[in-house]
């Protein structure tokens, strides 16, 4: 049967066995004879009945499984590329719903035309009962799409995914396949591409090669594969300097201002305790549950802060183990350790803006909170971290006034955060000095195992944990 294959199709999985079955499944319909096409299944490790449930699934073509320790998905998608009899190899995820055109699309991409890769359109599916998390990554993702299917767009190799991809097996070979360096999640996609175009292959967007993606991650699943992006930038950068100025890793001192600062404090906290992406996470999660406004805009932020985590953590490892840097990281790094001088750039900015001095220049939200955390500053130790309690949202709110009280909690956090650096400001009752920062004509009593410190008004109050 195998010397009649012309498309071998690879699904690299990992605990996926019913998403795994469900791309199997489609793969069914295809408008190719089933004669035609093979499919391995590469099982990187997976312990959840995977191998056995892709073993007994009754399937018209050709099905394979090969089973291997856990090594990432790199090395997943090579041992089943190694195993193939097809001239053309379609590479497709675990998460992915074949159209019934797909192979025959990947396979006509092909036809006399020089080496070339392809990248098949795969749009995320939002059902009506899709969380916002879905939502908002299906809205980026579509948004790709658009890209690349404008017409006279050139793709290149941050345009590439290989969860719906496919290549000739000889150009594959001659490239080396994936680089199987990376481990964890990301990246590794980017750097096949970015092989494969320096090879003289071209890169090329198929709209007509569909297949659906089921994405089910929620924000907290996501947080994982946020931090090992920034991970895996690094390392890619590190093999490929020659576009270093290319990558995200290039941009951390581009965007907002007042973002920079916040990130810049969220980073050096991460220093001091490796508790900061939970609290990002349990921020994100009240803003869900609170159905507040601009949640995409949050979620932006925390991802933008999980991918520089990661980074920031890598370029550290690699600090300790090996004294050559790229330049590209020495900028990141320097950006790290100044980041407090952001804070003083702003005072910069008022006498610019105004032609006065920040006294009598016009008060801003920043300036005016500055103030008023003036005398608890002094308070507090030089560094180190420090609790945090505001008004919770509780109460008999209307969905409007819900939204608000959680915007006003966490805006609040923020403000206190800039105002009272280098010490970090966390939600936790855990330190053993705790900020208390509520509306103004609030009388809130000490936490459990707290007393009162100090009552700066004006809803600003600082406990210190009493003695155990």
């Amino acid at each position: 049967m195998t010397e009649h294959v012309r498309i071998s199709v690879v699904v690299p999985t990992y605990r996926r066995r019913e998403s795994l079955l469900r791309t199997l499944a489609s793969l069914c319909e295809q408008s190719l004879p089933a004669a035609d096409y093979e499919v391995i299944v590469s099982v990187d490790g997976s312990d959840d009945g995977s191998s056995e449930a892709a073993r007994e699934i009754a399937v018209p073509y050709l099905c394979s499984v090969l089973e291997h320790p856990r090594r990432g998905r790199a090395a997943a998608c090579n041992a089943g590329i190694r195993a193939t009899a097809g001239e053309l190899i379609v590479l497709l995820d675990d998460d992915m719903e074949a159209s019934p055109h797909l192979l025959e699309a990947h396979f006509r991409a092909h036809e006399g035309l020089g080496p070339r890769a392809v990248v098949g359109a795969a749009p995320i599916l939002v059902p009506p009962d899709a969380t916002p998390f879905v939502r908002y990554m299906a809205e980026g993702f579509r948004g790709r799409l658009e890209r690349l299917s404008a017409p006279g767009y050139r793709p290149g190799f941050r345009d590439a995914y290989t969860g719906n991809f496919s290549c000739r097996r000889e150009v594959l070979q001659a490239v080396g396949g994936f680089d199987e360096g990376f481990v964890v999640y990301g990246h590794e996609d980017y750097e096949l591409a970015l092989r494969l175009l320096t090879d003289g292959v071209e890169l090329a967007y198929s709209a007509d090669a569909l297949a659906h993606q089921h994405y089910d991650k929620g924000f907290r699943d996501f947080v994982r594969d946020g931090i090992a992006r920034g991970r895996t930038a690094v390392l890619f950068a590190e093999k490929h300097p020659e576009v270093a100025d290319q990558l995200r890793l290039a941009k951390y001192g581009q965007g907002d201002w007042k973002w920079r600062i916040l990130r810049g404090l969220l980073l050096a906290a991460d220093r001091l305790t490796d508790r900061v992406p939970g609290r990002v996470v349990g921020v994100i999660e009240r803003l869900e549950r609170s159905q507040a406004p601009r949640l995409h805009k949050y979620y932006a932020l925390a991802i933008d802060y999980l991918f520089w985590h990661g980074a920031s953590r890598a370029l550290r490892d690699r600090r300790r183990g090996s004294p050559n840097l790229l330049w590209a990281f020495a900028r990141v790094r320097l950006a790290l350790l100044l980041v407090l001088i952001y804070a003083g750039a702003t005072a910069v900015r008022w006498v610019d803006e105004t032609g006065q001095w920040p006294d009598r220049a016009r008060q801003d939200e920043i300036s005016a909170n500055d103030r008023r955390f003036q005398d608890l500053r002094v308070a507090l130790p030089d560094t180190g971290v420090v609790g945090y309690v505001g008004d919770p949202v509780v109460g008999d709110y209307t969905l409007g006034e819900r939204n608000d009280t959680a915007l006003r909690f966490f805006r609040r956090h923020l403000l206190a955060q800039y105002a009272l650096a280098p010490v970090v400001v966390v939600e936790s009752t855990e330190p053993e000095f705790l900020v208390g920062n509520f509306e103004p004509d609030a009388v809130r009593p000490a936490p459990l195992g707290f007393r009162l410190v100090r009552d700066f008004g004006g809803g600003l109050v600082l406990y210190r944990r009493t003695a155990r």
